[in-house]
């Protein structure tokens, strides 16, 4: 069983994580629980853990549909109401409890005999789980002092998951340090929103080996579609109206499943095209990512939508980061550079201004937000 949990540091997010937890926010191509499944499906042998069983993944969520255990029709629970032992399930704030974890409350997670293992909501790579799933009952793995996973037996997190239910990973990690094999790792955890944006382009390359399995290397001659670069991959049900020009020279580019690529549109790569999203005869500039279900146009460079959100018209967004049902008004126009060339202060929610150390940095736009036209 895998279970995803936010560390204190989730407040340093606000006010992207007050409607959904850190886990299931976009970074790259993927959110952590959706690059968890798409890791496991490329790795079958890190499924050892479940006794053989194929683990209970989620669907791909959105406000839709918030509840990270559910898979198809089938729920993740058992008859007792026990969460199954392939299942994956979230600890968050309580108001989003029953949204992404067991209803039932903890006491579900420990119904079963087998082992459970935690994953830090921050998790940004993932090339040590497949190891921390092999490994010994009782080990955690720990990043720069920060709780990053671990595979305990059941009567330990019974210990723990209180703890984690809460927010309290230091807390968490000083128990299990008494009782557990602590494993030194490096691993990369967002500690900051503009982390979504820096570490996005790279994410999109790294994340290559899991959209790769899915989605074919694009090998089509279609003269009115210009490929540069290898690494282009296109889902068979993409749509794609020429002329147009896939730069991957820099980095790969992604086209999911049903999206549509309008005439004259421009990709750079590493960008991603999610699911059903259009692309309306945009120039989509590099290190940007578009979650499913949106409508982008205009100049697009360094984003990410989380999705269902709208760019429909003219106008630049840059370095900025977009939640669900966000709709930019026609000609808006944002700045992600200050006129000093010097780095750009945020304020976060009831913790301050902080230095970003990074130059280019644009808005954060949480859900159900909006711009009029023309705003600049």
């Amino acid at each position: 069983m895998l279970v995803l949990f936010e560390d204190e540091n989730w407040r340093h997010f606000a006010p992207l994580i007050y409607t959904r937890p850190i886990y299931d926010i976009r970074c790259g191509a993927f959110a952590l629980h959706e690059r968890i499944r798409a890791l496991l499906a490329t790795r079958p042998d890190a499924l050892a853990h479940t006794n053989g069983q194929a683990l209970h993944l989620p669907l791909p969520l959105s406000q839709f549909a918030p509840i990270l255990k559910k898979a198809g029709t089938d729920d993740g629970i058992s008859g007792d109401g026990a969460v199954l032992p392939n299942a994956m399930a979230g600890l968050c704030r309580p108001y989003m409890q029953a949204c992404y974890g067991p209803t039932e409350g903890l006491s579900a997670l420990l119904r079963n005999s087998t082992p459970i293992t935690l994953l830090n909501g921050r998790a940004l790579s993932l090339e040590w789980l497949p190891d921390l799933l092999r490994a010994t009952v009782n080990t955690v793995y720990v990043a720069d002092g920060v709780l990053l996973g671990a595979k305990i037996s059941p009567a330990l997190a019974s210990a723990v998951l209180y703890y984690l239910q809460t927010q309290r990973a230091a807390d968490a990690l000083e128990e299990l340090q008494r009782f557990a094999r602590v494993v030194e790792v490096e691993a990369l955890l967002l500690a900051y929103p503009w982390d979504l944006i820096n570490q996005a382009g790279e994410q999109l390359v790294r994340d290559l080996p899991l959209l790769a399995a899915r989605l074919p290397r694009y090998t089509s001659h279609d003269p009115q579609i210009v490929v540069r670069g290898d690494d282009v991959y296109v889902s068979p049900t993409a749509k794609l109206d020429g002329p147009l020009v896939l730069d991957a020279r820099d980095g790969p580019i992604y086209l999911d499943d049903e999206c549509h690529i309008e005439p004259f549109s421009f990709i750079q790569g590493p960008a991603y095209v999610g699911k059903q999203t259009l692309v309306a005869s945009a120039r989509i500039r590099a290190e940007t990512s578009l979650g499913p279900v949106c409508r982008v146009g205009g100049e697009i460079e360094a984003s990410t939508f989380q999705g269902f959100s709208n760019k429909h018209h003219d106008g630049f967004l840059g370095h900025s980061w977009l939640g669900e049902w966000v709709n930019i008004g026609a000609m808006t126009t944002n700045s992600d550079l200050k006129n000093t060339y010097g780095n750009i202060k945020v304020v976060i929610e009831q913790l301050g201004s902080f230095n970003s150390g990074t130059l280019k940095l644009g808005c954060f736009w949480p859900i159900m937000s909006s711009s009029a036209l023309e705003c600049t």
